[in-house]
Parts: C-alpha cells; structure tokens; sequence
C-alpha cells in the first residue's frame, strides 16, 4: 500500500465520484480506478460500491477512511517536521479571502479547528486584483473568492453557494413580509456597485431585472456601506449574501430572504494547482461539507431595532 492509493481512496470517497476525483488528482478516470481496485485487493475488503448511477461508502470503507485521513495527516506532520528539525513550531495554515467571503468561513473553520487543534490558523484581506497570477506560497495557502481564479500556479475549486437576502428600509411597505421575491419590488430604486461585492450580485440578478427599466432603477455606489446608508435613508434597496444579513446591523434597515429566485452567489478556493497540503485538502472538505445556512434562519428579522 502507498501514500497514493490512501490519497486516491480519500479523494473518491469525499466527491463520490470517480471522474471528479480523478480531476481533483490530475490523472486519468482509468487509473484512479484501478488505484482503488489494487487497494481494496489488498485490503481483501470492498471500500466503495459501485453501480451505473452511483458510488457509495461500504462500511468497511467508511471506517478505512476515517483511518486514511488520520494517516495522511501524520505524514503530512512527519514532513513538516523533518523541514524543520529540532524546533515544535506549531503547523500554520493561512486562509486569504476578498468581498466578504470570510463570512462563509465561520462554520467550516469551527469543524476544521475541532479536528486539527494543532493547526495555527491565520485569515488575511486580500484584493481580488491580487488573486490572477498570484503564487499561493508568497501570502496564503487558500484563498475564497466569488469567482474562478485560474492561472498558471494555481486552481479554483466551486465550494459552497451563498443564497441572498433583501435590505430595505423599516418603513417600506413590504417591509412586515416574512421574505420577499424581487418581482414585489415596484419602482424601488435597487442600489448595486459598479465593482466589487455588489457587481457580484448584479451578475445573478435576472436578465429582467438588469436595468429594471419596467420595475425601477438601478443606482451605483460607490461602496457596499454606501448601499447600507441609503437604505437606512429609505433612498432604495440592495440585495446582500445572506451571511452578511447576519452579522452586520445597521438602524432603521430590515433584512428579509429572498424566495421564489434561484439567485446565489458562488464562493471558490483557490490553492496551488499541484497541492499536497493535507491542511488545506482538510479545510476543502470542511468547506465542502458545513452547510452555507441552516434554512430555519429564513424568517423576518431586523438588522438592528432602533
């Protein structure tokens, strides 16, 4: 057995999928799959069932992979270590991120602590400008960003998506509904940045809703604060990721779900393309696997009651 048939085995058991896995290792559907039949030769146990439609833990395979992940994560210690003879520096791990993504990290990062304790994590501010061309080793080791980001040195993975709220004044007519579609919104003029987070949200708006010639305006702003001070004004509205409805307050401003709209925005991790890493693969998982936004959170709540 060797470091690539537990590499292999644990990325097929994560995506289920024998052609993503293959993606996500460079290397061909044909020769993952025979990585995965060697192994379980060896093991004399069958990991993974398989059928035309769908792959399947075994529960040999879901405890082999427990253990494989525990096993790749020791050589991955014993490799730091080795780099750095006679010191106990604890292993570090830093996460960059640009147009509040951060906020989609909370839950992951809370499941990525509780299984790797010893790992020193750090979060850096990044700007989107920074991330094309960009050497994961020169600042971080994964970034979060709204779009894909491939270059020559790096890789852009789609993690989770982030559905979408409605800001509105307290006083707006609309402003008592549990949730709101933005077919409600009539004549209000809907606040959007020419860059940044908020051209982010431009992009998902429906094709009608682009310049809402028959529904009201659209505005730009210079910045996302800018957005907030208007609506608080009652000067308009503007739609934010639904993380952010949770942790910012502004007074007079409500924050109502958006329903009845297939809108996200998507959140991507960029990494070195020939990543090893079992720090960052662990925190891909986590990303991966904690839900974006429990959908009990999809009530009527004020930002801030004034």
């Amino acid at each position: 057995m060797e470091l690539r048939h537990l590499n292999a085995y644990v990325t097929v058991a994560e995506d289920l999928h024998f052609t993503r896995a293959a993606r996500r290792l460079f290397m061909s559907q044909s020769a993952m799959s025979r990585l995965i039949h060697n192994l379980e030769a060896e093991l004399g146990v069958i990991l993974l069932d398989r059928s035309t439609r769908h792959v399947a833990l075994t529960p040999a395979g879901k405890r082999f992979l427990y253990e494989a992940r525990l096993a790749l994560a020791q050589v991955d210690a014993a490799v730091r270590a080795a780099q750095n003879p006679g010191t106990s520096r604890t292993a570090a791990l830093r996460v960059g991120y640009c147009d509040a993504t951060e906020l989609a990290l909370a839950g992951a990062l809370q499941s990525f602590r509780t299984r790797h304790p010893e790992v020193e994590l750090s979060l850096h501010e990044l700007d989107r400008n920074d991330l094309f061309g960009a050497r994961p080793s020169e600042a971080w080791d994964l970034a979060l960003c709204r779009e894909r980001v491939d270059a020559s040195h790096t890789t852009s993975e789609h993690v989770r998506d982030e559905r979408l709220s409605l800001w509105l004044p307290d006083t707006h007519p609309l402003a008592g509904r549990p949730s709101l579609t933005l077919g409600d919104l009539r004549g209000d003029t809907l606040l959007i940045m020419p860059k940044g987070l908020l051209v982010d949200v431009r992009a998902v708006l429906p094709p009608s809703l682009q310049h809402r010639s028959d529904a009201g305006p659209v505005q730009d702003v210079p910045t996302f604060a800018a957005a907030v001070v208007l609506v608080s004004a009652g000067l308009g509205v503007t739609v934010v990721p639904r993380s952010m409805s949770a942790t910012l307050g502004v007074s007079g401003v409500v924050c109502r779900p958006l329903t009845g709209q297939d809108m996200h925005l998507p959140v991507y991790a960029l990494r070195r393309r020939d990543e090893r890493c079992e720090r960052v693969n662990a925190l891909m998982r986590a990303l991966r696997e904690v839900p974006s936004e429990p959908e009990d959170t999809d009530t009527a709540t004020n930002v801030v009651t004034a």
